[in-house]
């Protein structure tokens, strides 16, 4: 009948091996040199396992970093600091049992610990068992008693599969950025400002704060690209977005809106503190000698409890930004009246 479980669990891996040799064409792999951060953890309640275990890793002169532990609540502790990790598990044990483990592990990923690769060693040796065990969340099956040699090799193949699935981690987060990040300033962009907007100005209409939007020009910035050729024109782009970035509290947001537009985004900012902050904005960037540009401000706000919708806040900030402008530019303007 083991015969029977590791042909089932063989037809599951070539997906992953394919998924990796995938990973490693487009580049997307860690090189040798630059493996992410892996560990194997042993779990079982008998000692005697254990122990050879760590004798065949010894004698074998493995360097992989393990951990033992006879319980899976040690192993689920041992695991807060976030690894890749191969874990190898007994199914019956005293407390939370080896299917239990999987869940609990699966849950961890789910809230983007991990990734793990869970091998479920157990004295079962059915079909019924099998299809448990990785129903469960296992992803590799060995009955005992087994062969050292043949659960080293399982281990091996699990780092492997622990590694692509590490890069496509890196990779996934790698695309996010990009699609929500500005490529010219490495503000955040247009489509992330907007998501924003739209929560913050839910969080306004449940009466849980105010928000102040900022809509910025850089005033005569068509000069600067004109006479300056558009890579100086990035340049000052960039200088601003960094000017802007340092007038920010942690929660606000700064975002390049488009062309020469930056918008920020203050939650919890009242009438006079928008002022405040307008004013710093313009100075930083308006009353540096190195920096040859200076900034329009419009200042819209949404009162806590009350619902503008975006395009009504953005174009108040945008007749603001205008009214600057008009004014003389290198100033700011306040909206008049609070949006209703």
């Amino acid at each position: 009948m083991e015969g029977v479980a590791a042909s089932a669990v063989r037809a599951v891996r070539p997906k992953s091996c394919e998924a990796e040799l995938a990973l490693r064409r487009r580049g997307l792999l860690a090189s040798a040199g630059q493996s992410v951060k892996q560990q194997i953890r042993f779990v079982d309640d008998d000692p005697n396992v254990l122990d050879a275990v760590r004798r065949h890793l010894r004698k074998s002169r493995s360097e992989w970093e393990v951990g033992f532990h006879d319980s899976a609540q040690a192993c689920l502790d041992a695991l807060a600091t976030p690894a890749a990790s191969v874990i190898v598990t007994d199914w019956m044990m005293p407390g939370m049992d080896g299917m239990r483990l999987c869940r609990e592990l699966r849950q961890r990923e789910a809230d983007d610990a991990g990734p793990y690769y869970v091998i479920v060693l157990t004295g079962k040796d059915d079909v019924d068992s099998l299809v448990e065990a990785l129903d469960s969340g296992a992803d590799d099956f060995l009955t005992k008693p087994f062969d050292r040699r043949e659960l080293m090799a399982r281990i091996r193949c699990g780092l492997r599969v622990l590694e692509a699935e590490s890069a496509l981690r890196i990779a996934n987060r790698r695309l996010e950025s990009m699609a929500t990040t500005d490529g010219v300033t490495g503000l955040a962009n247009r489509r992330l400002a907007e998501a924003t907007l739209g929560r913050e100005l839910e969080r306004v209409a449940r009466g849980l704060g105010s928000l102040t939007l900022m809509m910025l020009d850089v005033d005569h910035f068509k000069q600067v690209n004109d006479q300056h050729g558009h890579a100086a024109g990035d340049a000052v782009l960039r200088r601003v977005a960094r000017k802007l970035e340092s007038c920010c509290r942690s929660y606000d947001l700064a975002a390049r809106w488009g062309g020469d537009e930056f918008i920020l985004i203050c939650p919890h900012v009242t009438e006079r503190e928008a002022a405040i902050i307008a004013e710093r904005v313009r100075a930083a960037i308006g009353d540096d000698p190195s920096l040859p540009a200076t900034v329009s401000i419009g200042v819209a706000w949404a009162e806590s409890g009350h619902t503008p919708s975006a395009e009504a806040l953005l174009a108040d900030a945008d007749a603001m930004l205008y009214a600057a402008k008009s004014g003389g530019r290198n100033r700011f303007e306040l909206q008049p009246d609070s949006t209703l």
